[in-house]
């Protein structure tokens, strides 16, 4: 059955500098997220649901490693070692339940490798800016492999209050990851993550 989606390498994402679905959204000719008086609003191709209620399920949910976020708040979340992000347009309810009525966001984070690898970058600049991105993971044993991954992100602001002379608006993002694969036989994969953001 074919299908209509829109692949972004992890590798294409550092290039372009996209922080999060957000960034994502603005090169996108299918994605639109939109904060307004309902709050906050994603669409693909136009259909979406308004609202972030975490009792509003979206209609274009996101899926990170196959776990289902259905709330509109919960695009936010940084991207932070990413294999790839897959934007499939239009219903997909057999693949990502009934209620992606509208389409559906699937991330897949980088899993451990069989040779030791590791990365690291860092970002300082004007207004308090200051990023700090890295992971790194290999092979414990033959079966057995493991990847960490952290993002630190921060910015003071760029506008001042003329009341109290400070800055804003203040932006403050925290990650990590930990991943362990276990591979006994060719018929048996289990995989261990662990995970935590916070975004202020």
């Amino acid at each position: 059955v074919p299908i209509s989606i829109n692949v972004y390498s992890g590798d294409e994402i550092d290039l372009q500098g996209y922080k999060n679905l957000d960034d994502l959204a603005r090169f996108s000719a299918s994605v639109n997220i939109a904060e307004g008086v309902s709050g906050q609003t994603t669409t693909i191709r136009g259909f979406g649901t308004a609202g972030s209620s975490l009792t509003l399920m979206s209609a274009t949910p996101l899926f990170v490693d196959g776990i289902h976020f259905g709330s509109n708040a919960m695009v936010k979340n940084a991207f932070m070692d990413t294999e790839r992000v897959e934007v499939l347009n239009g219903p997909q309810p057999l693949h990502f339940g009934m209620n992606a009525s509208a389409g559906a966001f699937n991330i897949s984070s980088k899993r451990p490798t069989d040779t030791f690898e590791g990365d690291i970058s860092a970002e300082y600049g004007n207004d308090g800016k200051r990023e700090l991105n890295g992971a790194f993971g290999g092979p414990i044993t033959d079966t057995l492999g493991f990847r960490v991954a952290g993002s630190y992100e921060a910015l003071d602001g760029v506008l001042k209050n003329r009341l109290d002379h400070s800055k804003f608006p203040k932006f403050d993002s925290l990650g990590g990851r930990a991943t362990l694969e276990w591979t006994p036989n060719e018929k048996w994969n289990v995989l261990t993550k662990f995970e935590i953001n916070r975004q202020r």
